[in-house]
């Protein structure tokens, strides 16, 4: 077994055998060997799908860090390669990253972690009300599961989790009846998590004039059905409300819907 910087050290003739975890890796070693006229192949062979994160480094070690780390109980691969996929494609577009729902902080520190691995200057809100479904919308939603749930959270134990990094505002709302922050004028890319019918189609207004051009918005619930079908409802409902707005594509490894600005 030989590391990628030794390849160039071997005999013209041999066959290069590659064993890897992920596709960046591969991709690597390919490289050098091609440089140096050496053959090469998989040692495992068959054509299994690569997920993103076995294709770019900085999200296999975002992911990696996040999941030995994190003492929270919501983590989602899944989930979370997809955003950061998001953020990469967005990375060159104006405007801030806004989250709508961010909860205990899960999915925040990843792409704070992963937006430093990658060098992308680009500021993040993230938007709670830091009290779980306790408002009084909430109480009185035809989404009838949610009331009252999601209060294992606070904005200064977020504010601690976050800790780590500087690049971002936390902004105590209830989607519903508050406005964004008015520091916020341009969204390249917006990750909605709310779960309740009524929060997510608010939320879906409030960002919906500020996403820039090629802009995401990630409905992060469409697909969590049937517990979320509230939330499939909101997003059905405004594209339908906004047609040739946005180009919806389904992420159904996850369940997340990305609503791309046109």
């Amino acid at each position: 077994m030989i590391h990628i910087d030794d390849i160039k050290n071997v005999e013209k003739d041999s066959i290069l055998l590659l064993a890897y975890n992920a596709d960046y890796l591969a991709r690597e070693a390919a490289k050098e060997a091609f440089i140096h006229h050496i053959k090469y192949d998989s040692l495992c062979q068959g054509q299994p799908v690569a997920r993103y994160y076995h294709l770019h480094k900085n999200v296999w070690d975002t992911l990696t860090y996040e999941f030995n780390h994190s003492p929270l109980p919501h983590f989602y691969s899944s989930d979370f390669e997809n955003i950061m996929q998001a953020i990469s494609i967005t990375q060159h577009l104006e405007g801030d990253i806004v989250e709508i729902g961010t909860f205990q902080g899960s999915s925040a520190r990843a792409m704070l972690n992963f937006i430093h691995r990658s060098a992308i200057n680009k500021k993040c809100y993230f938007c709670d009300t830091f009290e779980g479904f306790t408002y009084e919308e909430a109480q009185d939603s035809i989404d009838l599961r949610w009331a009252n749930t999601h209060t294992e959270t606070s904005l200064q134990r977020v504010q601690e989790y976050l800790s780590a990094y500087s690049n971002f505002t936390l902004h105590k709302a209830n989607i519903i009846t508050d406005n964004l922050p008015e520091s916020i004028s341009k969204i390249c890319l917006a990750n909605i998590d709310v779960d309740m019918y009524e929060a997510v189609k608010a939320a879906l207004y409030k960002v919906k004039d500020k996403v820039v051009k090629n802009g995401i918005i990630i409905a992060e619930d469409y697909g969590h059905t049937p517990s979320l079908t509230g939330a499939q409802k909101a997003v059905e409902e405004f594209l339908e409300e906004n047609p040739s707005c946005f180009m919806p594509l389904y992420m159904g490894l996850s369940g997340q819907m990305f609503l791309i600005k046109l």
